[in-house]
């Protein structure tokens, strides 16, 4: 008898010693890095770890979500389940998070106030052209348009101009509908049967004149992943490459 009792005795005094071991198992109360914080974080579907520097639990890492847009969490908060506040409803942006979200790209805002994203902001691209976009436009790869025409042009043949209404001809038309028959009428990288679909250029329309019609040129891309797409590379300077990363990202 008194053996049972004693058993007992210490099944009791060891078991909230077990509960706590097992309580911060749960929680990880082993120190982070930048690296295990990078790839918790990036486990989720779309998002991303941009800051390149992890002081502890309590300290804010710059994150992007899947819709592209930056804000700001500690690790623990991220861990507990808090997510993008725009997308869910809860934000109204700062100019602070347009202004670092802008200058992640290289580009330098301006203006000093932001009333919302349809409001014409003044930006300063890495060649230093001043022009206005607004928030919306910019995240859907809106860039300098001074940089776009220099780039256009460069691609055209001696002697001609670049015409932006080449694209709505029958060929292009004809191109578009064979690459999403192709695919099947589904995005390519989310696998949504969307029912905006855009047929995208896998090397840049602009910069490959040669590859402008050619089928294997294209890939099916829903409106919200061609839209991030261009957000993050550009419209005029899209390469294989560049899919390729994003597509690695996305999946994620």
């Amino acid at each position: 008898m008194n053996n049972i009792l004693t058993d007992i005795s210490l099944e009791k005094a060891v078991q909230p010693s077990l509960q706590l071991d097992a309580k911060k198992k749960r929680h990880g109360n082993a120190k982070h890095t930048l690296e295990s914080a990078k790839q918790h974080i990036e486990s989720f579907k779309g998002y991303r770890l941009l800051s390149t520097e992890y002081l502890s639990g309590n300290g804010k890492l710059s994150i992007l979500c899947p819709k592209e847009h930056f804000y700001k969490a500690t690790y623990a908060k991220f861990q507990g389940g808090q997510r993008c506040g725009e997308c869910a409803g809860k934000v109204k942006l700062r100019l602070s998070n347009v202004k670092a979200y802008i200058e992640s790209f290289g580009y330098k805002l301006i203006s000093t106030t932001y009333v919302d994203s349809k409001k014409k902001l003044d930006i300063l691209c890495p060649q230093n052209h001043n022009y206005k976009a607004t928030y919306e436009n910019f995240k859907k790869g809106t860039r300098c348009p001074v940089c776009e025409d220099i780039s256009k042009r460069r691609t055209m043949p001696k002697g001609k101009e670049w015409n932006p209404y080449l694209r709505k001809s029958k060929a292009d038309r004809a191109w578009a509908i064979a690459v999403k028959k192709r695919d099947g009428q589904i995005c390519q990288i989310c696998f949504s049967p969307s029912k905006k679909l855009h047929a995208h250029h896998i090397e840049s329309y602009a910069r490959n004149l040669e590859l402008q019609t050619e089928l294997s040129n294209g890939i099916t891309l829903c409106e919200p992943c061609h839209y991030a797409l261009h957000s993050r590379y550009g419209k005029t300077a899209v390469t294989r490459a560049d899919l390729e990363e994003f597509t690695r990202l996305k999946c994620f």
